[in-house]
């Protein structure tokens, strides 16, 4: 190889694709002993020249203290460990304060990932520094942005080496990759803004309503209550209490030390309430009310028409696809689908305080966006495999399936995907390396959610959409309080090894009825606990497989 065997690639004028509204700096440059070069900048609206020099003396600086302090950490380790250790891509985070436009404040940040020259003897690395505006204290998925800067980093030097520098193709390669992460970038922080400003426009409508309240006369407010409990007992089929058995038993949780019973307290409300119908002090229009209730279990019954199509296991398999997953892909079988989607799986946002919270996408889109959480498509894209950083789900309600990733712990699943970008890469070598692709499993039931489907099922079918949605709110904190006593047990540390009594023990802590229950229950303290909660479903998944493979011998 001669001197095309170098990286040369230097762009003065980047001009992105799409219309850049957040999206402030793209600073791309080398740093290496060899002759490679790389050289792209671009300046967003928001941004400033200025910026560039700034942001590269930063990087080079962490490099410089790095290498130090990388020696003595690895000087105990073999060759090529240190290695390994060495070529992890590192990453910065700075925060150069908040702007403000459109009347809402933004944090102004960077994020630079150090990618190594893995084609070259010499030490070195390109620096990608993406420089963006986020809506103030508002949350990202910083795992899902590295993951696809590395991975468009890679398929760049992997390109040049395919090619051994031939004509611009890596070049090529660069831009497109680029271009592509870009649009997803910026995709993605208009979603969360739409969500963000959607959050302060509620906020404002709430507080404005409470200062009208507080301006009413004590005894103009207390007609509007005491109007609106007759509203309520006139318009509902309670029981004589004036509460039904499952809005009993959500009040006596939500208020531990208030006992509800019927009281000579509610006796003289229903006086009141009698007086009140006599002489009402406010009319109260009941038939706009149940125009109203009428018009959202027709919505409710729209958004969840798959249910009618498919088995009412759909549901139950929709949120444990959800749980095992960090990126979920619905094909919807209607356009009110997608209310539907986020209305089931948008409480979940609150299951976990280390999750950040699930960024739905707002129509269907044709070409994936892997950092959108929830994704809507026509179809189920190709090399999922290879695009998902993460493990993924597919819920396709046109047939009423849900599809996993084969390995659903970080661990195995990163494997998976490292020999399949491997395998691509020595066959555009030439070279023999046969890697199975990985693939994805049908979902087929958990009995976690069992119980809890039947209900919502139940109220769905009757139009009660109000029960539907605080079922819902009820099933979260099921789960968050399993999910709390898995974390603060792992937290404590008691345990030595994960075999197959240690398991047993968690599931009766738990009351799991089978390995997958408790899968899901890991699943959701995994934010919180990464490592031990990757290694705890890896050893479930092998028991999972292992009993499987039993099952499978005993009808031999």
């Amino acid at each position: 190889m001669k001197n095309n065997k170098y990286i040369n690639v230097i762009v003065n004028h980047f001009v992105p694709s799409v219309k850049i509204k957040y999206l402030t700096l793209i600073n791309i440059f080398s740093y290496s002993t060899s002759m490679s070069r790389v050289d792209l900048q671009y300046t967003g609206p928001h941004g400033v020249q200025t910026m560039h020099e700034l942001i590269q003396g930063y990087v080079i600086k962490q490099y410089i203290r790095k290498q130090p302090l990388l020696e003595t950490c690895c000087s105990k380790t073999n060759d090529s460990l240190k290695l390994m250790q060495q070529m992890v891509p590192m990453y910065y985070l700075y925060d150069y304060g908040t702007i403000e436009f459109d009347s809402v404040k933004y944090d102004h940040l960077i994020y630079s990932v150090m990618v190594p020259f893995i084609e070259t003897t010499g030490n070195g690395f390109i620096s990608v520094s993406i420089g963006f505006l986020l809506p103030e204290k508002g949350e990202i998925n910083y795992e899902k942005i590295y993951d696809m800067i590395n991975l468009f980093m890679w398929n760049f030097v992997q390109k040049h080496i395919s090619t051994q520098g031939k004509g611009d193709n890596s070049q090529v390669t660069l831009l497109t990759g680029l271009q592509s992460f870009v649009q997803c970038l910026e995709e993605y922080i208009v979603t969360i803004d739409i969500d963000y400003r959607k959050r302060l426009e509620n906020l404002k409508t709430f507080e404005k309503e409470k200062k009208n309240r507080l301006k009413r006369k004590p005894s103009e407010h207390l007609s509007l209550l005491l109007s609106q409990e007759a509203l309520n007992l006139s318009c509902s089929n309670l029981n004589l209490s004036g509460e039904s058995d499952l809005t009993f038993s959500m009040d006596e949780d939500q208020f531990p030390n208030q006992r509800i019973t019927q009281t000579p307290g509610k006796i003289l409300l229903r006086r009141k309430l009698s007086r009140l119908s006599e002489q009402p002090l406010i009319e109260i229009d009941t038939t706009s009310q149940t125009d109203l209730d009428e018009s959202n279990r027709i919505q409710l019954e729209g958004q969840f028409s798959f249910v009618k199509e498919c088995s009412n296991e759909i549901i139950e398999n929709i949120l444990y696809g959800y749980l095992m997953s960090f990126t979920t892909i619905v094909i919807p079988a209607d356009g009110r689908n997608l209310n539907g989607i986020r209305r089931l799986l948008s409480p979940f946002n609150t299951i976990s305080i280390y999750k950040p919270k699930t960024v739905f996408g707002h129509s269907i889109v044709s070409v994936l966006n892997p950092l959108i959480d929830v994704s809507f498509m026509m179809e189920i894209p190709n090399s999922l495999e290879t695009l998902m950083g993460f493990p993924y789900c597919v819920i396709d309600l046109t047939n009423g399936e849900v599809y996993l990733s084969e390995e659903v712990n970080t661990y195995d699943y990163f494997l998976q995907r490292s020999s399949m970008l491997l395998s691509i890469f020595n066959s555009n070598m030439e070279r023999s390396m046969i890697v199975s692709p990985s693939g994805m499993e049908i979902i087929d039931g958990t009995n976690l959610f069992t119980d809890w489907r039947k209900v919502l099922i139940s109220n769905l079918e009757r139009g009660e959409y109000k029960i539907f949605d605080a079922v819902l709110l009820k099933m979260v904190e099921w789960l968050r309080m399993k999910s709390r006593i898995l974390f603060s047990f792992m937290s404590l540390g008691y345990f030595q090894e994960m075999d197959m009594m240690f398991m047993v023990q968690l599931k009766i802590m738990l009351n799991c009825k089978d390995l997958e229950d408790l899968m899901t229950i890991v699943a959701i303290v995994r934010s919180g606990e990464p490592s031990l909660a990757d290694t705890l479903l890896q050893a479930i998944s092998r028991a999972i497989t292992t009993r499987k493979e039993k099952i499978g011998q005993s009808f031999i």
